[in-house]
């Protein structure tokens, strides 16, 4: 993308944010679209206090799921996470639990990331659910936001779960979403406009008010009369010393 191959790796941050949970596959494109509101705002209030938030965010929603079923097995801090992070419609038969999650590029230099994570934990508060890594050194920030976008479009339809052996030892396994979440998922994905579109996500910088220059501030016409009211005052000033 043209934003980072403008850019340096030490200006951009690889940010993941989980949005929300619901039952219901249908809301999904309204999620993602308040979630893309929220960021915009969040930076546009932010960019207008201080021109170093004027930062670009590009990437794409992806979306998991976990049957209800087994909750209680996927990794503790993963489970943690996902506890406390808003619900949408979540019904007492619900099958499965789709959680969208943005994997985004910003680019934000002159921020440190201490300040991105407060900003960003304040406006989606949670425990991990706002996670921040730096971009890789050994790739430029191009192939690093290349990365980031293949990332989010892996479509695994699988879940770490924890299995329990006979032995009590405790194991992590990769199980397959069923069939009938699979379908959904891409019945849901087929339907969407313009191809992944409406899960992008795309905040390019915003025009802020140009600064004046000092000359540019300054009233020529106020300076001018007062400097020929200080002229004429003169005039009458008395004469303390005279020439011979």
């Amino acid at each position: 993308m043209e934003a980072f191959s403008k850019t340096k790796n030490e200006e951009c941050f690889f940010v993941t944010i989980l949005i929300s949970k619901t039952s219901n596959l249908d809301l999904m494109q309204d999620i993602v679209k308040g979630f893309k509101m929220e960021l915009r705002n969040l930076r546009d209030r932010n960019a207008r206090l201080n021109p170093r938030w004027n930062i670009q965010v590009f990437g794409q929603v992806e979306i998991d799921c976990v049957p209800y079923e087994t909750w209680g097995e996927i990794p503790d801090e993963r489970r943690s996470a996902l506890d406390e992070i808003p619900s949408y419609e979540i019904s007492s038969d619900s099958t499965d639990i789709w959680i969208p999650h943005a994997h985004l590029g910003i680019i934000c230099p002159g921020l440190y990331r201490s300040e991105l994570q407060e900003v960003l934990s304040k406006q989606f508060p949670g425990k991990n659910r706002v996670d921040i890594k730096k971009f890789e050194k050994y790739e430029d920030a191009d192939d690093n936001f290349r990365d980031i976008h293949s990332y989010s479009q892996k479509h695994l339809a699988k879940n770490k779960l924890k299995t329990k052996r006979d032995n009590g030892r405790i194991v992590w396994t990769s199980e397959k979403w069923s069939l009938k979440s699979q379908v959904k998922y891409w019945c849901f994905l087929a339907k969407l406009r313009r191809g992944f579109s409406p899960l992008r996500v795309r905040i390019r910088s915003m025009p802020l008010p140009k600064q004046k220059s000092t000359l540019e501030s300054v009233d020529l016409a106020s300076m001018t009369q007062s400097l020929a009211s200080a002229i004429q005052k003169t005039k009458h000033l008395p004469i303390l010393f005279r020439t011979a």
